[in-house]
């Protein structure tokens, strides 16, 4: 009926929402020096700004007193300098380079708590804030040996430094605890909140926010040399064959919730080793990509929705893990107008150790979004 659709919007809540604000910019200037090579600039920077104000309460009489609002976004600046070189009539090729960055994520989370609960008229309010401060120097080379054999080795060096804060604090909704005797529910009164120096708060007081969980900082530095090598032989000019291994890594860090700041996790790093063949073949008419890729994840992070050491959702490092398998792309011109194509993917992926048996995972738990088998076919 009409009195129920104005039900549902009665109370003192507003209506949900969301705004949505993004601003970038980003900058690229290239200076020729000669023989030495071309120089590179790259910078960026980039500002997101999310605002929700949502209506959870699942009361019997819908009505949309108990809201709540997120405040989320980042603010992200990097540089990035290269020199890209051609030495020896073309013979070696060059990049060496330096990346700085600067990402600045938070969260700010006011909670209306249901009635049903005991702090039933309270303001549950969550700040979150994390700096990380990224460093990259790296440098590359590929070498042409012969007119057919071509030699690549690289390294970088990576270092991140995360720092953040988390808060919780609480206030009285005065509004909303003076509708309690209008929907049928006691009289109840503000709570004292333990102070972390000692003291107590009132939050029956105007104005005056408590403190529920005292700020929490911290912070770590993970820093890794990740090297890579690879091979390229041309058998023919429609016909190359390739072998590279590559070490990656991913930085650790800690969970930024009030409820598992201390659960932290390590960094995760990854050997991985590929070889195949790329050719073009009847006057490029046919193309057709075969390769095989093993990697070896040690340290691997996994995001788990609860476990004994987790009360939320969060991220933990499982174990050690192997992925192997192959991919085969073709693709065939008919026409000059017209070429079909077929693609097929298998994939391997096996725990080979647990260090972390209470994150719910076991040797036989199955990996997500791994597909053994990927196919796709079709023209255009």
């Amino acid at each position: 009926s009409e009195m129920c659709i104005r039900d549902r919007v009665a109370g003192l809540s507003e209506l949900s929402r969301t705004r949505s604000e993004a601003f970038g910019l980003s900058l690229d200037i290239k200076v020729d020096l000669g023989g030495l090579g071309v120089l590179r600039s790259l910078t960026g920077y980039r500002k997101l700004d999310q605002f929700n104000q949502n209506d959870p309460d699942d009361q019997a009489s819908a009505k949309t007193f108990f809201g709540g609002s997120n405040d989320e976004g980042t603010e992200f600046w990097s540089q990035e300098i290269d020199l890209n070189g051609s030495y020896f009539n073309d013979r070696l090729k060059s990049t060496l380079g330096f990346y700085y960055s600067v990402d600045k994520p938070f969260r700010n989370e006011i909670q209306n708590e249901d009635a049903r609960r005991r702090f039933g008229f309270e303001n549950e309010i969550n700040f979150q804030q994390q700096d990380t401060e990224s460093i990259g120097v790296f440098g590359q080379a590929t070498l042409d040996v012969t007119d057919k054999l071509a030699l690549t080795g690289g390294i970088r060096y990576t270092r991140d430094n995360k720092n953040f804060t988390v808060s919780q604090f609480v206030e009285w909704d005065f509004a909303l605890a003076g509708l309690a005797s209008q929907f049928g529910r006691p009289a109840l009164t503000p709570t004292v909140e333990a102070q972390p120096d000692g003291s107590t708060c009132n939050t029956g007081v105007l104005g005056t926010r408590c403190v529920r969980v005292a700020p929490i900082t911290g912070g770590d530095t993970f820093e890794a040399w990740t090297p890579r090598f690879a091979l390229e032989y041309q058998i023919t000019d429609d016909l190359m064959v390739y072998a590279a291994a590559t070490k990656g890594f991913k930085g650790g860090g800690t969970n930024d919730t009030v409820a598992d700041i201390d659960t932290p996790f390590a960094p995760e790093t990854i050997w991985s080793y590929e070889g195949g063949l790329r050719s073009e073949l009847f006057n490029r008419r046919l193309r057709f990509n075969a390769s095989y890729f093993y990697s070896e994840y040690n340290d691997k992070q996994i995001t788990v929705a609860a476990a004994p050491f987790c009360n939320n959702r969060c991220t933990t490092n499982a174990g050690d893990a192997i992925l192997q398998g192959f991919e085969i792309e073709s693709r065939a011109l008919l026409f000059d107008s017209l070429s079909i194509f077929a693609n097929v993917g298998y994939l391997d992926a096996k725990w080979e150790t647990i260090s972390n048996p209470t994150a719910g995972v076991t040797l036989d738990s199955p990996f997500s979004r791994a597909p053994k088998w990927t196919l796709s076919t079709g023209f255009d």
